[in-house]
């Protein structure tokens, strides 16, 4: 076993002896020299704690052209294994709450649709993997197989579409011309209409993508209106019977194909290879058949599963963090900075000073203005009412200029970001209160004025901190 002085270079010992330790190597021993490694490694990199949200936003990410799905979950948290050692952050995720931060750093960091995916079942099946690296990777390795087997399925019968449309003379006689390049669409709504039937012509025409066609179909009237136009209808060896909504059936004896372009709330998806399309008699409806759905990528019942599990979901912990730009850190950095200098001309012990900005920039709590952040998770206050109150509302109030400047700015800002919104029909109501920060020229922080409410509110048993023992 080769020991830890033996594993360093001996050009770097001396170095290190002369300028850092200031000892001669005779004097070092296991020990110490363990004990700096082992510091060295935990140390934040440059002495500085990074934003960590907003590194681990950057560098983490799964790898989706890797054709092994084990190899590709394990190589996603290898890589954030290596982000908390190369940045020197793996003291932070020792503890119970760091390893609870971290699995919401794995997860937030996955594809958006495998993330969806593993936060439904975190929600109401798997709530430990929020506090457990093995389990979430178990979690997550179990979806990521789930999608890749989704994937195949779909790959696998494009290929068998493909293989029977090269074997297809009629279909290989079409006159083809140049396709549309066609974006891959994130999500199509439930109905959506056809922006063009087109081979040279458009005619915008009503469709529905979740009909339950296993092929798409166009009324006869329809393929009329495209006569003159390269449009080829192909006569079928064999006519295909249809069973119709009802248990009434129909027999189709042509086809015509047709490239579509769908218009989406994502914009328009344009489709460059011709659909078979069934004519059918007496039916303005244009319907949207599975087959084209699978090979666009779209599997309706799917959606609607994770829809339906999706809805009225609590995020829990695991959650979206509003964007901070970099100047409200750099502001936010300065203004922490600060208040570190201050405490330390006030007492704060020096050589603790590491452990309080640590503690400070741990998590993501500091604003330097009012943002779309998530409510805080704290239990409702729960008040009661003495026997005969009776709703108070207070009276239209004057305020000076500059004061209802200040109001009508901030409560702008409240109801934009849904905090707060205006009920005219409130039976309790009062008055706002704005308090002149300390120091500041002209700013205010807004209070409510609640003492006619706390006179008819039972008082609340409660303890506040002796600053003097606590």
């Amino acid at each position: 076993m080769t020991s830890v002085r033996n594993s360093f270079d001996e050009a770097l010992l001396d170095t290190l002896c002369e300028v850092v330790w200031v000892k001669d190597k005779s004097e070092l021993t296991e020990d110490f020299l363990w004990d700096w490694v082992t510091k060295t490694v935990e140390s934040f990199k440059n002495r500085q704690l990074p934003n960590i949200e907003e590194l681990f936003k950057r560098e983490l990410s799964m790898e989706e052209n890797q054709g092994d799905v084990e190899a590709q979950v394990t190589n996603y948290f290898h890589a954030c294994n290596m982000l908390i050692r190369t940045n020197g952050l793996v003291s932070l995720f020792k503890t119970e709450d760091g390893t609870k931060k971290k699995c919401k750093i794995l997860v937030n960091g996955l594809p958006a649709r495998l993330k969806k995916k593993v936060k439904n079942e975190i929600d109401f099946r798997a709530p430990e993997a929020k506090s457990n690296v093995p389990v979430l990777f178990n979690l997550i390795m179990e979806q990521a197989l789930d999608d890749a087997k989704i994937e195949g399925a779909v790959r696998s019968e494009n290929g068998k579409r493909n293989q029977g449309a090269a074997n297809n003379p009629a279909r290989n006689n079409v006159n083809k011309q140049k396709g549309f390049s066609a974006p891959k669409p994130q999500y199509l709504g439930k109905r959506t209409r056809t922006d063009r039937i087109q081979q040279q012509v458009s005619a915008p025409k009503p469709q529905y993508l979740d009909s339950g066609a296993y092929k798409s179909c166009i009324s006869r009237g329809d393929v009329e209106k495209l006569e003159g136009t390269d449009v080829e209808i192909v006569k079928l060896h064999q006519p295909v019977s249809c069973d119709l909504v009802g248990g009434q059936s129909l027999e189709v004896k042509e086809v015509v194909y047709l490239k579509l372009s769908l218009r989406t709330a994502a914009g328009p998806v344009n489709i460059h290879t011709p659909v078979e399309c069934l004519i059918v008699e007496g039916d303005d409806d244009f319907l949207l058949g599975q087959d084209v759905l699978s090979m666009l990528g779209i599997d309706v019942d799917r959606q609607l599963e994770l829809l339906a599990w999706s809805d009225g979901a609590d995020d829990d912990d695991i959650v979206e963090d509003p964007a901070v730009s970099r100047k409200d850190e750099d502001e936010i950095k300065q203004a922490v900075e600060l208040m570190i200098s201050r405490a330390l001309d006030e007492g704060f012990p020096s050589d603790r000073v590491e452990q309080l900005r640590t503690a400070i920039f741990m998590y993501d709590i500091w604003r330097v203005k009012l943002g779309d952040d998530p409510p805080a998770k704290v239990p409702p206050l729960k008040v009661r009412l003495k026997p005969g109150a009776k709703p108070y509302k207070t009276k239209a109030r004057k305020y000076s200029p500059d004061l209802q400047h200040f109001l009508e700015e901030f409560n702008d800002t409240l109801v934009s970001l849904g905090w707060v919104y205006e009920n005219p029909n409130a039976r309790w109501a009062c008055p706002a209160l704005p308090v002149k920060k300390a120091g500041g020229a002209n700013e205010y922080r807004q209070t409510t004025d609640y003492k006619p409410l706390n006179a008819q509110v039972e008082p609340l048993v409660g303890t506040m901190p002796n600053l003097d023992v606590d």
